[in-house]
C-alpha cells in the first residue's frame, strides 16, 4: 500500500540525491536518541515530549506532535514540540473522512497505514490547512500510525519546510519509530498500572497500620521450620521482644507459668482442629503482668504439614482492670445488700410479730384495716429487701 497520495509522484532521481546520505545519518541520530530517551524515561507523557523535542532538535523537523483522537474524533494533541506560531491552536484534524479528516493525520489515523505529503501548497487535500501551513513556512508532512496497548491508533505528525522531504528511507526508518513508540508506551502503561498498583497496596498497607495503631493490634508470625518468630513494632511495643528474628521459644518464657498449660491446651487444639488459637493469657513484660489477647492461625505447604504461624497480638490490661473492677464493685454491693438484708430482717420480724400480736385483741373496723396494712407492707418490705 502506498504511503503517499495518488497524485504525488516522488522526485525523479531522488535515490541519486545527495541529501539522501545525510537524511539517513541524521535519522539514525535521531533513532539512537529516541532510543536513548526510552530507557531513561518510564513516564508515558514525558516520553512523547521527549521524543518530539529529538525530531525536531535532532532530527530537524520544522515541527513534531503526538496525537490521540477523542470520543467525537478529533485528534487532540497529547505532546507538541517546534510549534512557534500556534499552528495546532487553528489547524483541527479529525480522523472522520470529512475535509478536516483527508489530511495526512486524519487518513493516517482512519486507514492505521503511514501516510506522507510532499507538496503541501499543491495538494487539494491539503487546503483546510494550507493557509496556515504557508505561515508556519511547512511544505512537506507525514504522519505515522502508533497503535496503543488499548487498541487504539495514534498518530506522529512530522512537517518539513523543504518539499519532497520524505524519502522511502526517510520513511522506512520513521516506521522503525513509531513502532518503537508503540513498545515504549505499553512499557509505559505496564510501569504506570504497575506504580499505581503499588501505590495502592501502600495505601492500604498504611491504613491497615493505623488502624492496627489504633487498636493497639501487633502482628507476629513465627516459622515452624526454622523456629525463627518476627513481630511487628506494635507487637514488640506490647510483649517487649524484639522486631528481629528470634527463637519462638521465647515468646514462652515470657507467659505466665500458671497459663501455659491453658495456652499448650489452645495451641495443641488449633493445630488438631485447623481453627485459630484464640485465647487471653497474661504475660510479664520488664516486671509487668499484662493481659493479652492471641489470635494465630497456621499455614500449611501442600502436603498438609503446618509450617508458619501467623497472628495477632493486642494489650488488653486496661479492659481486663475494668472487668476485674466492675467484678469487684458487684461483689461489695452484693455483701451490702447482704448486711442490709440482716440489718432489716431482725428488727422487722419483731415489728411483724407485735402487729400480729396486736390484731388477736378487740378492735374496731378501723383499727384492724390500719393493722393490716401495716403487717402488708412489712411483708413486702422483707420479702423485696430481704430475699431468702
Amino acid at each position: 500500500m502506498t504511503s503517499s497520495y495518488p497524485d504525488e509522484v516522488r522526485m525523479a532521481g531522488m535515490e541519486e540525491d545527495p541529501r539522501r546520505l545525510h537524511h539517513a545519518n541524521r535519522l539514525y541520530a535521531v533513532l539512537s536518541a529516541v532510543n536513548k530517551a526510552m530507557a531513561r524515561k518510564t513516564g508515558r507523557q514525558e516520553l512523547l515530549q521527549e521524543i518530539c523535542r529529538i525530531l525536531v532538535e535532532v532530527g530537524r523537523f520544522r515541527m513534531a506532535w503526538f496525537g490521540i483522537p477523542d470520543g467525537e474524533g478529533w485528534v487532540v494533541p497529547q505532546a507538541i514540540f517546534g510549534d512557534t506560531m500556534g499552528y495546532l491552536a487553528s489547524a483541527r484534524v479529525s480522523v472522520r473522512d470529512i475535509p478536516q479528516g483527508k489530511g495526512p493525520t486524519g487518513t493516517s489515523l482512519r486507514e492505521n497505514r503511514p501516510l506522507i505529503c510532499n507538496n503541501i501548497p499543491a495538494n487539494p487535500y491539503m487546503i483546510p490547512w494550507r493557509e496556515v501551513a504557508a505561515r508556519n513556512e511547512f511544505n512537506s508532512s507525514a504522519c505515522f500510525p502508533v497503535e496503543l496497548p488499548t487498541g487504539t491508533v495514534a498518530g506522529l505528525t512530522l512537517y518539513s519546510s523543504e518539499s519532497d522531504f520524505f524519502s522511502e528511507d526517510e520513511e522506512k526508518l520513521l516506521l522503525d519509530i513509531a513502532a518503537d513508540i508503540g513498545y515504549a508506551l505499553e512499557f509505559c502503561d505496564s510501569e504506570e498500572r504497575r506504580s499505581l498498583a503499588e501505590a495502592k497496596l501502600r495505601r492500604k498497607r498504611q491504613a491497615l497500620a493505623r488502624t492496627r495503631d489504633i487498636a493497639r493490634v501487633g502482628g507476629w508470625s513465627a516459622d515452624l521450620l526454622t523456629g525463627q518468630s518476627f513481630n511487628s513494632p506494635e507487637a514488640s511495643r506490647i510483649n517487649g521482644l524484639p522486631t528481629y528474628p528470634i527463637p519462638w521459644e521465647r515468646f514462652l518464657e515470657i507467659v505466665l507459668p500458671e497459663d501455659l498449660p491453658r495456652f499448650h491446651r489452645a495451641w495443641d487444639l488449633s493445630m488438631v482442629t485447623g481453627k485459630a488459637c484464640d485465647l487471653e493469657l497474661r504475660i510479664k513484660v520488664e516486671g509487668e503482668i499484662k493481659w493479652v489477647h492471641n489470635v494465630a492461625e497456621f499455614e500449611s505447604d501442600e502436603t498438609g504439614r503446618h509450617i508458619r504461624i501467623v497472628g495477632i497480638i493486642q494489650d488488653v490490661t486496661e479492659q481486663k482492670l475494668a472487668q476485674e473492677a466492675a467484678e469487684a464493685a458487684n461483689r461489695a454491693k452484693g455483701r451490702f445488700l447482704a448486711n442490709m438484708s440482716h440489718e432489716l430482717r431482725t428488727p422487722m420480724n419483731g415489728v411483724l410479730g407485735m402487729i400480729q400480736l396486736a390484731m388477736q385483741g378487740e378492735l374496731d373496723k378501723e383499727q384492724r384495716e390500719c393493722l393490716e396494712l401495716a403487717l402488708t407492707s412489712g411483708f413486702w418490705m422483707t420479702s423485696s429487701t430481704c430475699p431468702e
